[in-house]
């Protein structure tokens, strides 16, 4: 035995080791940390002839005890271990992350349609949208930020009507970007009429009476509002 501590040096590896994430619970999103650090500072103990890269080691971290919680948080162990039986580990960093589950929900959002500016003489009509209603899904914190999906058309030059499915961004309330959610279903079907025919005009209402008045009563005039 001491022949061997005689022969073995202790030395620290200069790289870094990716952790990987095993055993995350179902319907769950790990939103911290944002970026996930690696292992670093790995002393150890080997044997001078012995090859040591970063494939010599493997770093994990089980959240399968983790809290699935938008508001708690959990301390998991980060897990090292050698690759190599000749190469024995005596410390490295950090021995343990924080980290948040964030459990997945789904919430149905309305949609809306944006287009591009129309070409001169050229006015869109209202959109038709199918449907109009879709279902948002992702992290609870994230998915509450999302106020409504976004549809946008492009309105040719040749001024066709609009008859397009595309793809849907989420917008929180002031109209930026919501990342890391999902749609269902994750496209819509927009209608749209285009023309440099569209204008308004004013009609007069005519009212059609049906039925007859009570015994003894007579319709003597009918108001209209508007006229």
């Amino acid at each position: 035995y001491g022949a061997m501590v005689v022969l073995q040096t202790t030395q620290q590896f200069p790289g870094t080791v990716a952790i990987e994430v095993q055993r995350q619970p179902i319907d769950s999103s790990l939103i911290e940390p944002k970026s996930m650090p690696e292992v670093s500072g790995i002393r150890y103990l080997a044997a001078a002839e012995v090859p040591i890269s970063q494939a010599s080691f493997s770093a994990s971290i089980d959240l399968s005890n983790a809290k699935v919680s938008d508001t708690e948080y959990s301390w998991v162990k980060v897990q090292l271990v050698s690759n190599d039986q000749r190469i024995q580990i005596i410390d490295y960093q950090p021995q343990q992350i924080r980290v948040t589950l964030d459990p997945i929900v789904d919430k149905p959002v309305g949609v809306r349609v944006v287009y591009t500016t129309p070409p001169a003489g050229l006015s869109p009509g209202l959109p038709t949208l199918t449907p109009s209603t879709v279902n948002v899904k992702g992290a609870a914190s994230i998915v509450s930020k999302v106020a409504y999906a976004e549809a946008r058309v492009q309105i040719e030059a040749s001024g066709l009507d609009v008859s397009q499915d595309p793809s849907l961004v989420a917008r929180d309330a002031s109209g930026a970007a919501v990342d890391n959610v999902t749609f269902t279903p994750r496209i819509v079907h927009v209608d749209m009429q285009v023309g440099s025919q569209l204008r308004s005009e004013t009609v007069p209402v005519h009212v059609i009476t049906s039925g007859s008045p009570a015994a003894g009563y007579t319709v003597t005039s009918v108001a209209v509002t508007p006229s």
